[in-house]
């Protein structure tokens, strides 16, 4: 008996020997079986041959033999009624040839981890010696050890610090985590690189905060730092750390802007940032697109000047989410000073927290001309926001002193308030000089009317002029706001041969300005827009509406100033004037351009933003 239970023992140990061999030859064979990508997708701590633990144990429990197979599904397509199957083995002798199919397996923890970047063999040698004792191969050490004993992967991410920044994740891989849906979620792989010296001073000198920061050892561990800014473990918060995290240093001044586009207000806050970086340098200011991802504009600022856009971290952000990422902004920087150019996250930032954030920065703001809505309605961000913000603000910058005036009048501003409104004239590019126009032969004179086509253009009053003076070529060029208008002025091009349509440009010195012979504006309110200094510099003569402040630049010397906003017959007549008279207007676009050496140059635009206003210095003060 003995005998025979003894021979069936080695008869059953011999077969699975066979087995063994014959099975392991087919999958080395197959080219599915990958013993080098197994031990990393499922790290054994023993030193098993990998074929014969797929055998014994891995295709039981689900495991794939490689990238290329998943045998889970195999599994569930197929082998229902065969549980015990290998499904690897089946495939190979008989599901390949009954056109069975498959399909890659999974990511394993591993695939995940290389295509992350985040693991860097080399530094984890060198950071942990007894690795490299234990001829362990890197990755896997970190698989099975080194993420348990906290061990990081790499220099671009802290494990020991995840994982006291988000103790909720304990008991899990803090790489894998992060990969998996802590980058998605806002979460950083490492400590913010900011230097914490201000929050320190903050937190000595201010007493209305948290009693629970004097117990807050911040400086040595950063992860306490969402309890001394009372700042909720929230998506924001996640967000806002993002951001901190492509700081490469707290700034001097912050220049907030809803985007960067082609836009005069976006050029006025690339002028801002440059004179605070010709001053401190690129470093020392921080620029932060507060409300969209257009950032078409970014050539006109200064080169190695960081630029933070809350859209390209999170596309979905809400009004309220983007005003609570300024205030946090300049909470944590505390940079010496900002400006507000147009953005409504900073406005509604100031108009809800802006005697907090005064503790914490001198507010500046720059405001244009009022705005409308199609009912007529004023929306600006002077009548939104001015009146509740003015008393947080160190100052505001008007291009115009037209419109200073008319919220003095509007919001009846006390004296005492008035200081802070200041004149702030917007520097014009490089001239070029005027030329005198020959009007002999068929010299038709030739029209430039650049802009957005849109409702606060006076489109209407355009179509009328172009409709009503078939002796003048008209070229339009600008982007659509409103598809509407776009359609009438399509129309009108169609049918009459002198009007031609360009659609968008890309910047106003990239047209072909030596073709033209004027520059025709017709906007029905605005402040001083930046098109009129383009065009002035250009040496074109100018006939613009009398709208805002207009007249301070376009006056009976320097150009022709229309007073009728709807009457297309007084901007026809300056045309012809214009027309008729080429040494009249060489005169006027030489006078102008004189108005610009004077009134809107670098050295003056600099000297205010230093200076004004007076009882607390400007922007540039810091």
């Amino acid at each position: 008996m003995t005998v025979k239970r003894s021979w069936r023992r080695s008869s059953s140990l011999a077969l699975r020997l066979v087995y063994y061999v014959v099975a392991g030859f087919l999958l080395r064979a197959s080219g599915l079986f990958d013993a080098a990508w197994y031990q990393l997708a499922y790290p054994i701590k023993q030193k098993r041959n990998s074929i014969i633990h797929y055998l014994k144990t891995g295709a039981a429990l689900g495991y794939a033999p490689s990238r290329s197979f998943d045998s889970q599904a195999y599994r569930n397509a197929y082998l229902r009624d065969a549980p015990a199957a290998n499904p690897l083995i089946h495939y190979l002798l008989v599901g390949q040839w009954r056109g069975f199919l498959t399909q890659p397996s999974p990511p394993s923890e591993a695939d995940l981890i290389e295509d992350s970047g985040l693991f860097d063999e080399a530094w984890y040698y060198a950071a942990y010696p007894d690795v490299l004792e234990s001829r362990i191969p890197a990755l896997k050490h970190f698989l099975i050890f080194g993420w348990r004993e906290n061990r990081s992967p790499g220099p671009y991410f802290d494990s020991s610090w995840y994982v006291t920044r988000y103790p909720e994740i304990i008991g899990r891989n803090p790489l894998i985590h992060f990969i998996t849906c802590g980058k998605e979620e806002g979460r950083i792989p490492m400590p913010p690189k900011v230097n914490l010296d201000v929050a320190m001073e903050v937190i000595g000198e201010l007493e209305d905060l948290d009693p629970e920061l004097y117990a807050a050892d911040y400086r040595n561990r950063i992860e306490v730092l969402e309890i001394a800014m009372s700042m909720p473990r929230n998506r924001v918060a996640f967000i806002f750390e993002r951001i901190i995290s492509t700081i490469p240093a707290p700034p001097k001044s912050i220049v907030f802007a809803p985007w960067l586009s082609h836009g005069g207000a976006d050029l006025v806050a690339c002028h801002a940032a440059r004179a605070q970086a010709e001053c401190y340098g690129s470093s020392s200011v921080l620029v932060v697109l507060t409300d969209g991802g257009d950032e078409v504009g970014m050539r006109r600022l200064p080169d190695n000047i960081p630029v933070v856009s809350f859209s390209a971290i999170a596309e979905d952000l809400s009004d309220t989410d983007r005003a609570e990422l300024v205030e946090l902004l300049v909470r944590s920087l505390q940079p010496a000073t900002i400006i507000n150019i147009n953005s409504r996250a900073c406005w509604d930032a100031v108009k809800r927290r802006g005697r907090r954030l005064a503790h914490f920065t001198r507010l500046y703001a720059m405001l244009f001309c009022p705005d409308y809505g199609p009912s007529g309605r004023r929306i600006g961000y002077s009548d939104l926001y001015l009146r509740s913000c003015l008393s947080f603000l160190s100052g505001v910058y008007f291009d115009n002193a037209t419109h200073i005036t008319e919220v003095i009048q509007q919001f009846g501003i006390p004296p005492e308030l008035r200081s802070r409104l200041i004149t702030l004239k917007q520097p014009a590019p490089s001239l070029t000089p005027a030329r005198l126009r020959d009007k002999g032969g068929n010299n038709r004179l030739r029209v430039l009317w650049a802009g957005r086509i849109a409702r606060q253009k006076n489109i209407g009053l355009l179509l009328e002029i172009l409709r009503n003076a078939p002796q003048f070529d008209f070229h339009i060029w600008g982007g659509t706001a409103d598809g509407t208008l776009k359609a009438m002025l399509e129309d009108v091009a169609e049918s009459e041969t002198n009007i031609f349509l360009h659609g968008q440009f890309d910047g106003f010195g990239q047209l072909p300005l030596d073709s033209y012979d004027a520059f025709l504006y017709t906007s029905l309110w605005d402040g001083l827009p930046n098109v009129l200094l383009e065009a002035a510099a250009a040496g074109l003569p100018i006939v613009a509406s009398n709208s805002g402040g207009i007249a301070e630049l376009v006056t009976p010397q320097t150009g022709w100033l229309i007073s009728s906003s709807d009457d297309a017959v007084e901007y026809i007549a300056a045309l012809q004037e214009l027309a008729d008279d080429p040494a009249q207007a060489f005169e006027r676009a030489n006078a102008m351009q004189q108005k610009l050496l004077e009134e809107h140059n670098w050295a003056a635009y600099k000297k205010i933003l230093f200076n004004e206003p007076l009882g607390t210095g400007g922007f540039l003060s810091a």
